[in-house]
């Protein structure tokens, strides 16, 4: 069982998106439609600005923390799910990690909007709980040459090269794990 954020968007949906005539045309035919899970540290902000307290929520990547976090006002609407555990990406950050990363973003988009604007600025954080959000990848092929896009199955909109990345090193890890697999089982 896996805590994931609820998906907006349907198999039946992200093959309709990845099916475009523009897609097939710049990345080559679509082979494959597969679900794929990150892991996410969700924490709780507590932001001190000019004596004037606010919380929020952000969710970062618990593969690289270089992914866009999600921002919440409040802890997100949730399901808890079986899932086939092979579809997850692994986790390589602890929550201590997470809590700096989600700080330091949160830090980052105060003084984004406007320097001025901060006064005894404290920024605190703690981790809440893990959670997973759901991605679709397509797979395309052209020729020998395959590539790939993603969708976010949460927010609907369609990634950039970091998901993609992630996406790709994840394949080539189930890759070698499968083929490792293979080899133990013939010796």
């Amino acid at each position: 069982m896996i805590t994931r954020l609820k998906p907006n968007v349907t198999r039946a949906q992200a093959v309709a998106l990845f099916n475009s005539r523009l897609r097939e045309a710049r990345r080559g035919r679509l082979c494959a439609v597969v679900e794929l899970h990150v892991p996410f540290r969700l924490c709780e902000i507590e932001v001190v600005n000019g004596g004037r307290t606010n919380q929020l929520f952000l969710a970062v990547d618990a593969v690289t923390g270089r992914l866009d976090p999600y921002e919440l006002t409040e802890p997100p609407q949730e399901e808890r799910t079986a899932f086939d555990s092979r579809r997850i990406v692994a986790a390589r950050m602890d929550e201590a990690a997470a809590v700096r990363i989600a700080e330091e973003k949160a830090r980052r988009a105060i003084y984004l909007k406007g320097f001025f604007r901060v006064k005894n600025l404290s920024v605190r954080g703690r981790y809440l709980a893990d959670l997973h959000v759901p991605y679709w990848v397509g797979v395309y092929r052209r020729g020998d040459a395959v590539s790939l896009e993603v969708i976010d199955a949460v927010r609907n909109r369609f990634e950039g090269t970091k998901l993609r990345e992630m996406a790709a090193a994840w394949f080539a890890e189930s890759a070698t794990d499968a083929s490792r697999h293979a080899s133990q089982r013939t010796t």
